[in-house]
């Protein structure tokens, strides 16, 4: 589903800006500019950040919690073009034509297990940065590049924190929501021409968001869990050596506590070329994958990638 949206639209109106000054529910600023004497208003409509010129009006929000009153609730296709032409028709402005500057692609999965589960289940993501997002340490995970960001976070421990009472049917579910952000030119990324407004809730487009917010989760490497098979037998040299490497990388904190002191020695002082480097991670990476005679499949890795393949962005709610 789509959430943020940051929107700009080309006009050539005089007046711009004092038409939006009637129609907006708060206006915070409204001003001559020095530079070029053309007036300037911002202000906010309902949740979305507003701000014109004689030549540009642009908005920034989330079409979801505008139209359905949450981010939680999901807008389908045809209340994604509801939502633009109602914004448009308030404003006095065809929003279908504005350019998406950013478009964040969101899904809430109802899962098993608490959010913690599923984060230590998730390793690192090549060309991003990964960390927990401020002020959500223990309930949150997030890559990011200038690009695009990946948001993992606890949405059922986020909704009891705000004001206001929670639907019987979700108040004591484990809710992990998965948000893709491309912050920087979703049109390019996405191999298009253009990117309006009118365009987001065309199939072709849909299907482009889906894919997307599918394929970049698959990119991220996931930490198995190494769930030793109690029944696997040592009998032999290869056993015992399979066996204590198992035991040490769970020692270290599994597969990404061992990647974390690998690149952690690696970087005091040691001559390890890049070849080299990449040879070493992929073979931890090789250790770490489940094998039928010893290593079992993390249950909690297969649940996560499952309800992320299955999920239909345009339907559920």
């Amino acid at each position: 589903m789509i959430d943020t949206l940051h929107m700009r639209l080309s006009v050539e109106d005089l007046n711009a800006a004092k038409r939006l000054e009637q129609t907006m529910q708060n206006v915070s600023e409204h001003a001559l500019s020095l530079k070029d004497s053309k007036e300037r208003i911002r202000g906010k409509h309902h949740n979305f950040h507003i701000s014109a010129s004689q030549t540009s009006i642009s908005a920034r929000g989330s079409l979801s919690r505008y139209y359905l009153g949450s981010n939680f609730l999901q807008l389908t296709k045809e209340t994604t073009q509801m939502a633009i032409e109602r914004l448009s028709d308030e404003l006095g402005f065809d929003f279908r034509e504005a350019n998406i500057s950013r478009l964040d692609i969101a899904g809430n999965l109802f899962m098993e297990m608490p959010f913690p589960y599923y984060k230590n289940c998730l390793g690192e993501l090549s060309g991003a940065t990964r960390g927990p997002i401020l002020g959500k340490k223990g309930h949150s995970l997030y890559y990011s590049n200038s690009f695009k960001k990946l948001l993992f976070y606890d949405k059922g421990a986020e909704m009891k924190t705000k004001k206001g009472t929670q639907p019987l049917e979700i108040s004591n579910r484990q809710i992990l929501r998965y948000e893709l952000s491309l912050h920087k030119n979703p049109r390019s990324y996405f191999k298009l021409n253009s990117l309006k407004a009118k365009d987001l809730y065309k199939p072709s487009v849909l299907m482009k968001q889906t894919d997307s917010w599918k394929s970049e989760y698959m990119k991220i490497k996931k930490d198995h869990g190494l769930i030793i098979d109690p029944n696997f037998e040592i009998k032999t040299k290869k056993d015992l050596e399979s066996f204590l490497e198992m035991a040490g990388i769970q020692a270290l904190g599994g597969q990404q506590g061992t990647f974390q002191a690998l690149q952690t020695h690696l970087s005091q002082g040691n001559d390890t070329t890049a070849v080299q480097k990449n040879r070493l991670n992929n073979k931890l990476e090789e250790l770490c994958t489940p094998r039928p005679d010893f290593l079992l499949p993390n249950d909690y890795v297969e649940e996560l990638n499952q309800k992320i393949s299955s999920f239909n962005l345009d339907t559920h709610q």
